[in-house]
């Protein structure tokens, strides 16, 4: 099995939670944000920030 280890930054995380990543490069980062505690915090906190950002696009979208 190989590890994903290599070049994986903040950008690659924010592309795979935007969906902009074919399925095997998601799958690469994927594997590393389960291997670095760095990587999942990361993760998790660009989850909540773009949820966080799409309550308020929506509830400033129901305002016109």
């Amino acid at each position: 099995m190989m590890t994903a280890t290599l070049n994986i930054t903040e950008q690659d995380i924010e592309a795979l939670v935007d969906n902009q990543l074919e399925w095997e490069e998601a799958k690469r980062v994927l594997t590393y944000i389960n291997q670095h505690d760095w990587a999942q915090n990361y993760y998790e906190q660009i989850v909540r920030q773009k949820k966080i950002l799409k309550v308020w696009w929506d509830q400033r979208v129901n305002l016109q």
